[in-house]
């Protein structure tokens, strides 16, 4: 055999040993957020899904006595009267504590009325607006909060949540938009026709089906598509991927939205519309603005806030919110502020 044949061979050889290398190291390390996965349901949990789900919000199932209860809130009630009603995500929920120690049932103790926690975990703004507007009827609380936690001015464009958080393969979601004339429009849930419609869409998602979704990934900006040569979109990820851009620039991987008026005006549309609302049922509506760690870590390196232009809109239409960042920030403990946190990536502790 010629020295040449050896030396292509070898070369083979160690091309093909790199490329399934890096395909392996992927598959079982943090950078697989950077590509989207393809997983799906099997058929069996897929058809139970479609049968259990909340057909407008997606998740979570309604209990059985919901015509006549309503959503069942975080705790059971203390008190005679219900003061508070807490709607938002996991941050609201107060995930990874236990229900004595989460912000409702402080906040409950202290005011000595009911605060119900209706936080969903994984929630969009637009998916608690729409869990307070179906359960608007049942709700007995004089105040309503809608959490808005910083990360879901991205969870707002998404239809699928598998898209931006791995091994959420049952997350369906509504979303909505502005039309031409500044109103909100509502996007329902993706339907599909049967299982093998739902394989092939979701195996090979596109904006046909998708129409709505911000992070597909022939959009070339998000969850990209990891197929051979494996080097080749690895390394294309490494430099075109947001979020490996906005860890390079120490900046929440969400900051991208808040510079973006379409994203800020459907935001503060979705507010605007809770307000109305809880005014229309003779409620007091409170905004609330929630920090994640990496906010604060920001803050504490640029000494502001990613989420100042919503603080801005929220503002000049004298919306009367809360800024949580802004006061966690005057705090003297504030150095410490990692301790907060059960990690950076994670909630409140």
């Amino acid at each position: 055999m010629k020295k040449n044949s050896v030396i292509f061979i070898i070369l083979i050889i160690v091309y093909f040993f790199i490329e399934f290398s890096i395909y392996f190291f992927v598959a079982n390390s943090k950078f697989k957020i950077l590509f989207y996965s393809k997983k799906t349901l099997s058929e069996k949990d897929y058809n139970h899904l479609v049968k259990k789900r909340d057909e407008i919000l997606g998740w979570p199932i309604r209990n059985d006595n919901f015509n006549i209860s309503g959503f069942i809130p975080r705790s059971k009630s203390k008190f005679e009267n219900y003061c508070v009603s807490l709607y938002g995500d996991s941050f609201t929920f107060s995930a990874e504590v236990n229900e004595d120690l989460s912000w409702s049932e402080l906040s409950s103790k202290k005011l000595k009325c009911n605060v119900s926690n209706y936080g969903s975990g994984g929630y969009g703004l637009y998916q608690s607006y729409l869990k307070y507007k179906i359960n608007s009827k049942f709700d007995n609380s004089e105040i309503i909060v809608l959490n808005h936690t910083t990360e879901n001015i991205a969870r707002i464009r998404n239809q699928y949540r598998e898209l931006i958080y791995q091994n959420q393969k049952k997350g369906f979601k509504p979303t909505a938009y502005l039309d031409e004339n500044g109103n909100l429009i509502h996007v329902p849930i993706v339907s599909f026709k049967n299982y093998q419609d739902y394989k092939f869409n979701v195996e090979n998602i596109k904006k046909n089906k998708f129409k709505y979704e911000y992070y597909l990934p022939e959009y070339n900006f998000s969850n990209f598509n990891f197929n051979y040569s494996y080097i080749y979109n690895f390394v294309y990820a490494l430099f075109k991927h947001h979020r490996i851009k906005k860890f390079i620039n120490k900046e929440p991987w969400f900051s991208h939205h808040y510079l973006n008026n379409d994203d800020i005006n459907l935001t503060y549309k979705i507010i605007d519309e809770f307000i109305n609302l809880a005014k229309f049922n003779q409620k007091v509506p409170v905004i609330t603005i929630i920090p994640t760690c990496k906010d604060l870590k920001y803050f504490k390196s640029k000494g502001k806030f990613v989420y100042q232009p919503l603080v801005n809109l929220l503002k000049s239409n004298q919306v009367f919110f809360i800024d949580f960042g802004a006061k966690l920030s005057q705090r003297n403990d504030f150095n410490d502020y990692k301790n907060w946190f059960k990690n950076c990536s994670g909630h409140p502790n």
